[in-house]
């Protein structure tokens, strides 16, 4: 009976085993289903050459400034593969926050700017010798590649390369690395935080050549001509070969100059000088178009001269014929200019029957110099059936 016995309990207790067995892996099984897997394709790097992209050519120089663009893929690993978010939400971004650290030496940060238009809330831009933080939010963005900030970095001591760190407790307690998106994450915070959520970063190394930022390329006409009355445009470009942002302007230029933008990509922009001169501007005006990359500035010289133009006849809107009913009152609205800016006014000459009624014309405000228009609305009535006059 013995081995009876024993047998049975050898079978329970490898029955045992198994349920426990079984029962620990769907728990397992359980817990698997429930934790999202985590979406790691992500990718900050920094780039201090200008292409956009990070190579060995980003480096950090021992002498001169470095300037260090941060940019992010949001839903590509640094291999390029795409990714989607594990719940089914998509790998937005409506915050960034980027913390960078120097390792082997010190750095000194300066001029670090967001270039994210959209994102006007800052969480932080500040740092110290050893750490640097910046963070800004705003308007949800599609999932994509962006360019989020640029920092200006210069060597202090030893030869520090620059990582990029899931925080820097030195500057504040509380910085992250990471991005705000729709997608849950993995603690369900929507916050893809470095370390946590994804993992591949790309920082720049130590390199004793130069990195110095290079300045823009400004080109356009050095001479614009235009006489009262009439108007005349310059076309200017910039370019930069570290591709920067290029912000053009116009500084010590007359009121009657104006500048409109015709393009802006990373390392190019283009903008029109439109110079439309009164009379009593006549003269000869020197301004300057500049071009800044954020870090350095540069101007090109514009001459406008000015010569005392024509007189020109006010010009007005044309109007079709008007139809009035018998009894009935008409308005229509009328707008001229002057392009020489001189003081003018409306009046009405009739053509047609003598037993028509005055018209009457009023104004909405006092004659305004050009290049405004000046804006009335002129009522008449008719006492006839049929009548059809013609503004003039």
């Amino acid at each position: 009976m013995l081995p009876s016995t024993f047998l049975q309990c050898f079978d329970r207790s490898r029955l045992l085993a198994s349920l426990s067995i079984l029962t620990l892996a769907s728990v397992l099984l359980m817990a698997s289903a429930l934790t999202p897997r985590l979406a790691q394709a992500q990718y900050m790097y920094l780039d201090s050459n200008g292409d956009g992209v990070h190579t060995a050519a980003d480096v950090i120089s021992a002498t001169g400034s470095t300037l260090a663009k941060i940019y992010l893929r949001t839903n590509r690993a640094k291999d390029g593969s795409l990714d989607v978010c594990p719940t089914g939400s998509e790998l937005t971004i409506s915050s960034y926050e980027v913390s960078l650290r120097a390792v082997g030496g010190t750095v000194t940060f300066s001029n670090a700017t967001n270039l994210q238009a959209s994102y006007g809330l800052k969480f932080g831009n500040q740092g110290n010798n050893q750490e640097y933080y910046i963070g800004y939010a705003g308007s949800q963005l599609p999932p994509g590649d962006y360019l989020l900030a640029q920092v200006e970095l210069s060597v202090a001591s030893g030869t520090p390369s620059i990582e990029i760190v899931p925080s820097a407790p030195t500057v504040l307690s509380f910085s992250l690395t990471s991005f705000g998106s729709i997608c849950e994450g993995v603690d369900f915070d929507n916050t893809m935080m470095l370390g946590r959520d994804w993992f591949d970063v790309d920082g720049l190394t130590y390199s004793p050549g130069s990195g110095a930022s290079d300045a823009p390329v400004v080109s356009g006409p050095a001479h614009l001509s235009v006489r009262t009355g009439e108007n005349a445009s310059a076309d200017f470009s910039a370019t930069d070969a570290n591709g920067d942002l290029i912000t053009l302007a116009i500084g010590n230029a007359p009121g009657f100059v104006a500048l409109a933008k015709l393009s802006s990509i990373p390392g190019q922009a283009a903008v029109r000088v439109h110079a439309f001169p009164l009379r009593g501007d006549a003269g000869v005006y020197e301004a300057a178009v500049t071009a800044s990359d954020g870090v350095n500035v540069v101007a090109a010289p514009l001459r406008i001269e000015v010569q005392q133009g024509p007189d020109h006849p006010p010009t007005i809107r044309s109007l079709g014929p008007i139809k009035v009913v018998v009894g009935g009152i008409a308005s229509i609205a009328l707008e001229a200019l002057d392009s020489d800016g001189d003081p003018f006014d409306f009046g009405a000459k009739l053509r047609g029957s003598p037993n028509e009624r005055p018209w009457s014309l009023r104004c909405n405000g006092p004659p305004r110099a050009a290049p405004r228009p000046l804006r009335c609305r002129w009522s008449f009535d008719c006492d006839r059936s049929g009548d059809e006059r013609r503004s003039r």
